[in-house]
């Protein structure tokens, strides 16, 4: 008897089941009777601040479903407290992850505030990536009581990728209690592995059967305004479609013709000091979507494993100098998920551009292809192959760009290995290869790390990818330990050595670097991180000793959270080719003004000295915005950045302002609303140089 009631609390505390109704629960944020026909879990346990001690407040989470939904019941019990439902600071939200390939890799996530707010997304590669940019067609409803709140949430199941074979789904659910800064997990996670899906408990007894063609239409207009220097302004009206089939439950198509992004936001100022180009976010919805298939594997241990870029969707509708962009005639993308394999394809095909520099240019028409596959051998083990191609068309010529990498993750307890073979073939050129490889050692008390990579002569990707990488060999290697507290100020503290041997091809001698690093984190929300390294550096015929020291402070949890970050080196200036020291850093908060009203500042600098330790320039970057929430679903945001710079004096040249408005008036259909100007300093005055405004409207039409 003591056996089988042990068993049963392993079963009830790692498993729960979903129950089949006819008549399905309606979405109000009231607990209708059908609830008292589901499964419960109400087991939680404290990640943080005290791991593995009993919350504060009781969670219970329940799980329905019918044909073609899955629905979801959550409570947050608040004791004697009102729950935190204030749109503008930190609230109490609920977290349901759902690994529906019972992949132990890869799952969606689906987070409601107690106010209403949503948010969802895709966390893979097992805990290592998340795609922030996904977006489901789903449906929530919450509402606060006095001592709880209550949320309702609808996932049809058509809106997701499943399994049709397996009926057991991986299950975790989280919540936030923001006024103890306390999270809380039903499955408690080792603390160095919080989200590692291979570590979910289970919902059983699912059984989708999903009804509609699964076609969705996305209608995109667009009536847009553009000016650049003196030219008169642009006006247009567009039309684009997307398009996306959900052939079956593990396969999608996405389709766009003529599509046109508009600028929604612009990209941050950034000073480039180092050798390599600057790398710029995607934001553009058909990129993001699935983009998780096409990334690389990554290792959870920073610094150790930098892998290889050979897909960078940034180069493709890129800007040309002249501001404006290349234009996407068509984009196409097949997605398949699996609880053991994925594939993707992609091909895009850009129109030509004539543009204006100096004189008149023309960037050719190209089509674009990239491939992926990765395949789960083994629960936490990934391992894949990537190609990405461009072909371009001149009038009288044309060239070809291949590119292709293996990698892989491969994970036992703490252990890890990762490894990654990339290989180039840019056009009328010797073909190149690169490697990256790693192992990796993660417990509890423990951290640990040594990696290596060799960059061949002729690699060269940056037609279809990113490059930050020189021609060489590399090995890094990294030992700490990790400490937590279970009482006192300090929560947690993180204190490590590392050290590095680089030689690139050309140069005569190694480079070598070593430090330390040191973090420290208080259970009030503070934080506080030191670094320093030492080393040389080899470049422009020149041997020279390289220093870097980095402090970063401030509170990172709570309604008001700041900080500031602040690197010093002295090492190569690649922007003057001058040895020197240099700074940069920033500062950044986040707090509420009203219940609806929050505000924002940021802000960036970069401090160039000359060799005799004399400021040169310092440049800055100031980024304040105000954001009104109008509703749970209707948002506005008034932004701008100033860049001040310092050379005698201090001048504004340059800067910009913006307006966004966003009504999400149903699931993934959007209305906004854009106005974005950016001014430079023309003699004594001001002049606007670029001016876009922008209406734009994407509705989902599903079938």
């Amino acid at each position: 008897m003591i056996t089988l009631i042990f068993l049963a609390s392993i079963i009830q505390t790692t498993t729960v089941k979903v129950n089949y109704v006819q008549n399905p629960p309606h979405l109000d944020g009231y607990v209708d009777s059908v609830w008292n026909k589901a499964d419960s879990i109400f087991n939680f346990h404290q990640f943080e601040p005290d791991y593995g001690k009993i919350p504060h407040f009781k969670t219970v989470v329940k799980f329905l479903q019918d044909k073609s939904n899955l629905y979801i019941l959550a409570i947050g019990y608040t004791g004697d407290e009102k729950p935190r439902a204030s749109a503008s600071s930190t609230e109490d939200r609920i977290t349901i992850f759902l690994d529906p390939f019972f992949s132990h890799q890869e799952a969606y996530f689906f987070t409601v505030t107690a106010g209403g707010s949503h948010y969802d997304g895709i966390v893979s590669d097992n805990g290592n990536r998340w795609n922030m940019s996904w977006e489901g067609y789903w449906f929530h409803k919450s509402k606060v009581f006095p001592h709880k709140y209550v949320v309702e949430i609808k996932i049809p199941f058509r809106s997701i990728r499943y399994s049709k074979t397996e009926n057991r789904w991986g299950l975790q659910v989280k919540r936030y209690i923001p006024q103890y800064f306390e999270t809380d997990y039903w499955i408690l996670p080792r603390r160095t592995e919080e989200y590692q899906v291979s570590n979910f408990g289970i919902l059983r007894g699912i059984n989708p059967a999903s009804s509609g063609l699964g076609i969705e239409f996305y209608p995109v207009g667009i009536i847009k305004s553009e000016k650049y220097d003196d030219a008169n302004p642009n006006q247009s009206l567009k039309f684009g479609l997307d398009f996306t089939w959900n052939v079956t439950s593990d396969i999608i198509i996405n389709t766009t013709f003529k599509p046109d992004f508009a600028q929604i936001e612009a990209d941050p100022f950034a000073l480039n000091l180092s050798k390599f180009e600057r790398y710029l976010r995607e934001r553009r919805p058909f990129f993001v979507e699935a983009n998780e298939i096409f990334k690389p594997v990554r290792s959870n241990f920073d610094g150790i494993f930098n892998p290889f870029s050979i897909f960078y969707s940034r180069r493709i509708g890129k800007k040309l100098p002249d501001g404006t962009e290349i234009p996407i005639d068509f984009g196409s993308k097949l997605t398949y998920k699996s609880t053991t394999w994925q594939f993707g394809a992609m091909s895009v095909y850009t129109e030509g551009k004539h543009y204006t520099l100096d004189t008149l240019y023309y960037e050719p028409p190209a089509l674009w292809n990239v491939l992926r596959v990765k395949i789960m051998p083994f629960e936490k083990s990934i391992a894949g192959f990537m190609m990405a191609s461009k072909h371009v068309n001149f009038p009288d010529s044309s060239e070809n760009y291949i590119n292709f990498e293996f990698d892989g993750h491969m994970n036992t307890g703490p252990h890890s290995i990762i490894y990654q073979f990339a290989h180039s073939s840019p056009y009328n050129q010797r073909g190149g290869n690169g490697a990256n490889l790693a192992y990796t050692y993660i417990s509890d008390t423990w951290i640990g790390g040594i990696g290596t990579s060799w960059v061949g002569k002729h690699l060269d990707f940056s037609s279809t990818g990113y490059m930050d990488v020189e021609p060489g060999k590399r090995l890094v290697a990294s030992f700490g330990r990790l400490s937590y507290f279970p009482e006192g100020k300090i929560f947690k503290s993180t204190n490590a050595v590392y050290t590095g041997i680089n030689r690139d091809i050309h140069d005569p001698i190694n480079e070598y670097t070593i430090g330390m690093f040191n973090n420290l984190e208080f259970r009030s929300g503070y934080f506080l991180g030191l670094s320093f390294s030492r080393g040389n550096t080899y470049d422009l015929g020149k041997n020279v000793r390289s220093l870097w020291y980095h402090l970063e402070i401030g509170k990172d949890r709570g309604n008001f959270t700041y900080g500031t970050w602040n690197n010093f080196n002295k090492g190569w200036n690649y922007n003057r080719h001058i040895y020197a020291w240099q700074g940069n850093g920033g500062i950044w908060s986040d707090f509420p003004i009203t219940d609806e009203i929050s505000g924002n500042l940021s802000g960036r600098y970069w401090i160039e000295f000359d060799t005799t330790g004399k400021i040169l320039d310092v440049y800055t970057s100031v980024r304040p915005s105000l954001s009104w929430q109008i509703a749970r679903d209707k948002r506005l945001t008034l932004s701008s950045e100033i860049i001040p710079v310092r050379t005698d004096t201090w001048k504004v040249n340059e800067g910009r302002v913006g307006l966004k408005f966003v009504y999400n008036f149903r699931p993934k259909s959007r209305i906004y609303l854009v106005w974005n100007e950016h001014f430079v300093k023309n003699g004594n005055t001001y002049k606007s140089d670029e001016r876009i405004m922008a209406f734009k409207v994407r509705w989902a039409i599903p079938f």
